[in-house]
C-alpha cells in the first residue's frame, strides 16, 4: 500500500524567463494556441489558451507545469483573463518508472489543500492490481478496489470495499473455458450468495452466446447471439 500524502499543494509562482506571457489574446484566431516556456524553477510549462464564445467574449487562461516525461503535474486556470487565477485545477500526479499514474491528488476549492486522494497499483504485466480513493484526505481510504488477474493477463476476481470498513462489499469472480468463454458471477452483498451472473460462450464457426442472469436464479433473463467474423467484427446479432 502507497505511503500517504496529506502536503499542501505547492504555489505555481510563473515567472516566465523565455516566451513571458502571450501578449495579445485578441490576436489569437485559432481555437488554441500552445507556447512552451519555463517557470521560475526552471521546469517546462505548457500553456494554454483556449478561447470560449458565450453572452460575450471570454477567454480562459490554463497553465499547466510538467514533469520530465510531459506528464502534467498542476495546472491552473485564470477564467477571463484578467491575471487572477480564479480555479486551481485541481490536481497533481505521481508516476511510476513507466509513466503510469500512482498517485493522483486533487484540490477541488482552490485554498491550496489537498482534499481528495486516489492511489493504483500495478502487476508486473501493467494491471491495475489494487486501486483506493480518500474522499476526504483524512487518511482513511473510502473506497478500495482489488483485481486479481491469470497468467494471461485476464481478470479473475475483483473485490470491492464501497465504505472503507475493510470489508468486502461486492465480490466479483470470472472463469475462463479453453474457448475463450467465461462466466461471471456476482455477489452483491458478499455474503457467499451469487445474485446475478454472465456468460460468454462459442459455439463455433464465428457463433459467441453472451446469456445475463439479472436474479441469481439460474436461468438466463436476456440472451443475444452474435455473429464474429475474422478480424472480430460482430456481422450479425440477435436477442432473446
Amino acid at each position: 500500500m502507497p505511503v500517504r500524502s496529506s502536503r499542501l499543494f505547492l504555489p505555481l509562482l510563473l515567472a516566465f524567463t523565455g516566451c513571458g506571457r502571450i501578449a495579445d489574446l485578441d490576436e489569437i484566431t485559432s481555437p488554441d494556441a500552445l507556447s512552451f516556456c519555463s517557470d521560475a524553477s526552471g521546469a517546462a510549462a505548457k500553456v494554454l489558451v483556449h478561447r470560449e464564445r458565450r453572452d460575450e467574449h471570454t477567454v480562459t487562461l490554463r497553465i499547466e507545469r510538467l514533469d520530465a516525461a510531459g506528464n502534467v503535474l498542476t495546472f491552473l486556470t485564470d477564467e477571463g483573463d484578467d491575471g487572477s487565477f480564479e480555479k486551481r485545477v485541481d490536481a497533481e500526479w505521481e508516476y511510476d518508472s513507466e509513466g503510469r499514474w500512482i498517485e493522483q491528488r486533487r484540490d477541488r476549492d482552490g485554498d491550496g489543500v489537498v482534499d481528495v486522494v486516489n492511489v493504483r497499483e500495478f502487476d508486473a504485466r501493467g494491471e491495475i492490481v489494487w486501486e483506493a480513493d480518500d474522499d476526504d484526505n483524512d487518511g482513511d481510504w473510502d473506497h478500495t478496489t482489488t483485481r486479481t488477474f491469470d497468467e494471461d493477463g485476464r481478470r479473475t476476481s475483483v473485490v470491492w470495499d464501497d465504505d472503507g470498513d475493510g470489508e468486502a462489499d461486492t465480490l466479483l469472480s470470472v472463469s475462463y473455458d479453453e474457448n475463450g468463454g467465461s462466466v461471471s458471477s456476482y455477489d452483491d452483498g458478499a455474503n457467499g450468495t451469487i445474485e446475478r451472473t454472465s456468460s460468454t460462450t462459442y459455439l463455433g464457426e464465428g457463433v459467441w452466446v453472451d446469456e445475463q442472469d439479472g436474479d441469481g436464479d439460474g436461468i438466463a433473463d436476456v440472451r443475444n447471439r452474435l455473429v464474429v467474423d475474422d478480424e472480430g467484427r460482430v456481422v450479425e446479432s440477435a436477442t432473446d
